[in-house]
């Protein structure tokens, strides 16, 4: 499903320029948040992992 909602989004060269330059102005938030996640599943896994 949120391939169909991205390939909708992205059916026209405007919507096209708009999620670029948010993508470019939220860049720093997307990398925080990645990064979290990343942290989290990581503890998440050494915590299943020796149960």
């Amino acid at each position: 499903m949120p391939l169909v909602v991205v390939l909708l989004l992205g059916t026209t060269a405007e919507n096209l320029v708009r999620i670029d330059r948010w993508r470019v102005l939220k860049r720093r938030q997307m990398k925080a948040v990645t990064g979290v996640f990343m942290i989290l599943l990581a503890v998440a896994t050494y915590y299943w992992a020796f149960l």
